[in-house]
């Protein structure tokens, strides 16, 4: 078993052998699957099976809010105006946004992972950071963990959640989404560059649509791909902080490991306005450093 002060800077540690290291910071992300639709299905089961789109008027200018995962198959998706969606899947059942019962549901789930895990930090209706200091031991600890308060919240709210876990809040906030639905995803310590490195540059926080548009001009398509970018690269074609920042994130180089109530310092939250329709974007907003 390695030593105490080496153990701090390892964070969430695979199981090989018996071999458990200390974990004194793991942090996990819950999202809440296809959350508006699944509060829509579960309070009227006539709905389940069907393409459910959650969003603004499809004959004015309303944006789509949330697509049930039947919807998306037709390639429907967040912020896309609702009349596209209309065009893609005319069979499509559309519905307002009822917020006030979606904030309760949201009040139950998180009532009940506040039960299990003192510590979280909750940055959207749907989704959160939860703190699993001293919860967990290791990656097997923490699929555990995580399985049992994913089927703790579905036997309880009729609700399914994926969650990703690992050192830091990046790698953490991606994993969530790496195996949708219902996906319980760890990323040991060591391994954040492995498993960021394929992935879409999109699913880097921080990365929108301008920036990443910008970034398949220059052939650029992975995360891995702005990790390895030179820094004259990088300065062509990107503002230098923000440059930095993203390439610092698609490379890890996070030397602590944070908790969920130390947010990095440029915070990327999903926002979703809802007075037209609904809109998703990525916000920034200034806070204490750390990854």
């Amino acid at each position: 078993m390695v030593g105490f002060t080496q153990a701090i800077h390892r964070g969430l540690t695979a199981d090989h052998g018996g071999s458990v290291d200390f974990v004194p910071r793991v942090v996990a992300h819950m999202d809440l699957d296809a959350f508006f639709a699944a509060v829509e299905v579960r309070d009227d089961p006539a709905l389940a099976g069907r393409p459910l789109v959650i969003g603004g008027d499809p004959a004015g200018r309303g944006v789509v809010s949330t697509a049930s995962y039947e919807a998306r198959r037709f390639g429907i998706r967040s912020a896309m105006p609702a009349a596209e969606a209309r065009r893609r899947c005319p069979e499509a059942i559309f519905l307002r946004p009822d917020m006030p019962r979606y904030r309760e549901r949201s009040r139950q789930v998180w009532s009940l992972v506040r039960a299990e895990v003192p510590v979280l930090e909750q940055v959207g209706i749907d989704e959160g950071y939860i703190d699993l200091y001293r919860a967990v031991w290791t990656s097997g600890g923490a699929r555990r963990f995580l399985a049992r308060l994913q089927q703790t919240v579905r036997k309880e709210t009729g609700l399914d959640a994926s969650f990703g876990c690992g050192t830091c809040k990046t790698v953490a906030k991606i994993a969530s989404d790496a195996d949708k639905p219902q996906g319980v995803v760890v990323v040991p310590a060591g391994g954040e560059a492995a498993f960021l490195a394929p992935r879409p540059l999109r699913a880097l926080p921080g990365i929108g649509p301008v920036t990443g548009e910008r970034l398949a001009r220059a052939g650029l398509a992975t995360i891995g791909d702005l990790a390895v970018l030179d820094d004259d690269a990088l300065a062509d074609l990107l503002p230098a902080a923000h440059g930095v920042e993203l390439r610092a994130r698609a490379c890890d180089w996070t030397t602590t490991p944070s908790g969920p109530c130390s947010p990095p310092r440029t915070a990327w939250s999903c926002v979703t306005a809802h007075a037209d329709g609904t809109r998703a974007r990525w916000t920034r907003r200034r806070a204490p450093r750390c990854r």
